[in-house]
């Protein structure tokens, strides 16, 4: 029970940080959902890669890493590219036309770059459908470890979590949300890379040895060859292609201050990416040996954290995994209220919905769709990115990266979409190459492909 007090103490110190740094924020749109626009290096590059990290990574990579082994480690080379190619190529560009604009939401930055209401419109659509979905996801992982280090059931645990999040994030906008997600990532970066390197101390200490876990759970190549093999790479890597279709992610994105803190953040997220990523294939790994038989593979971090027989220990990984959901969850809370209250017109014109009681709205209404979840978490995660990446993403770049007009964008959009379902609903191509892989590639050649029908501008 004492680790419990070291992860409540953490968490009110979160809360009452948020609510020092949140007093001076007010209810002007680009004030709550983007602080103004002032974010430097660190805080920005911190509070994005802490908000692009969920509970899949210290629960649901942790797992996969448990379950499959060091083929896994395909993942990192796929997301680091991600990282950079938002920091290198998306964030600058959004950076100015946000500038030009004065846009508060995505959606709204590229409507304007269209002068498409339409477009604006489809993409407000679904950043409302899928960031709700993964909000809820957030809010069931906080409610599975709750459940699992109390004797609280999931749905009280999903309570707490959402008051949590709101504690801080529902009074201080993105001003609070930026600095606790700073204070979150270094935990989860701490707690990737000090935890795993006691669980390999733990392995040579003891004379374990992985040569008694199954050959292939030791192999980059998982035992295939060939096409699998091929599909297996790209299945793993694949993942990083989404990167640029989240939402809650590009609003970070949006809140720095200037040219200078993008270039300077970019190889700050990069570095803490190589690092989580790292630290939590290696905590499945030497998981495997050190956890026998977990009741639950997704939170093989927290019975690491156990074994050390330390409830500092023990608290401090458990406030780790806070973090991470946390830090996702007020993200994706706020991108969703900002683009309800500024991208659909009759909320947006009400004055009796301001954006703090929208917000609290919308984390009730995620703690009640979590409740009635029973699902993978990295299977609930996964499908939402996947979607966003395939339509969102594929808004960004065609916007941003390839110039291309509404209706080419739309199109592509659909092609996206329709192939990753598609895609997903048939076992044997699903279980031959990634379905993310193929939808980016259609949709992205459908994009190129515009070029030749006078569909470009």
């Amino acid at each position: 029970m004492t680790y419990i007090l070291f992860a409540a103490a953490y968490c009110l110190f979160v809360v009452a940080v948020g609510a020092y740094f949140g007093r001076s924020s007010s209810s002007h749109l680009s004030d709550y959902y983007l602080a103004e626009r002032g974010a430097k290096r660190w805080i920005g590059a911190f509070a994005a890669s802490a908000s692009s990290e969920s509970a899949w990574v210290l629960m649901g990579l942790v797992g996969a890493a448990y379950t499959s082994g060091l083929s896994v480690l395909w993942l990192i080379p796929g997301c680091v590219l991600g990282y950079a190619f938002n920091w290198f190529a998306v964030a600058p560009r959004l950076h100015h036309l946000t500038d030009e604009s004065k846009a508060v939401t995505l959606a709204e930055a590229i409507g304007f770059r269209h002068n498409s209401a339409r477009l604006r419109i489809v993409l407000t659509a679904i950043i409302v459908i899928f960031i709700t979905a993964y909000l809820s996801s957030q809010f069931l992982a906080i409610g599975r470890v709750v459940n699992s280090t109390t004797s609280l059931t999931v749905p009280v645990g999903i309570i707490a979590g959402a008051v949590f999040v709101l504690a801080y994030v529902g009074y201080g906008g993105m001003r609070a949300s930026l600095v606790t997600d700073f204070l979150q990532a270094i935990l989860m970066v701490g707690v990737l890379v000090l935890l795993p390197a006691y669980g390999v101390y733990r392995v040579v200490s003891g004379g374990l040895s992985f040569d008694v876990l199954p050959a292939d759970f030791m192999s980059l190549t998982g035992g295939k060859s060939g096409f699998a093999l091929v599909g297996l790479i790209l299945g793993w890597a694949g993942i990083g292609l989404a990167y640029p279709g989240q939402p809650h992610v590009l609003q970070r994105h949006m809140t720095m201050r200037d040219d200078r803190e993008i270039r300077f953040a970019g190889p700050i997220a990069i570095t803490w990416s190589a690092l989580v990523f790292g630290g939590a294939i290696l905590s499945g790994v030497v998981g495997r040996l050190l956890v026998e038989n977990p009741a639950d593979k997704e939170l093989v971090m927290l019975y690491l954290g156990q074994l050390t027989n330390s409830p500092a220990v023990g608290g401090i990984v458990i406030a780790a995994i806070f973090a991470a959901i946390a830090s996702t969850a007020d993200s994706q809370l706020l991108a969703l209220s900002a683009s309800i209250k500024n991208d659909i017109p009759h909320v947006k014109a009400s004055e009796r919905i301001g954006p703090r009681m929208l917000t609290v709205a919308l984390a009730l209404l995620g703690a009640v769709i979590a409740g009635s979840q029973n699902t993978s978490i990295f299977a609930l995660v996964l499908f939402a990115w996947e979607f966003l990446g395939v339509t969102i993403g594929i808004a960004v770049i065609g916007t941003l990266i390839m110039q291309r007009s509404a209706s080419a964008i739309m199109v592509s959009m659909a092609v996206g979409a329709v192939t990753l379902l598609f895609w997903r609903n048939m076992e044997a191509l699903n279980g031959a190459l990634y379905a993310l892989v193929p939808a980016m590639i259609l949709a992205i050649v459908t994009l190129y492909a515009s070029k030749f029908v006078g569909q470009s501008k």
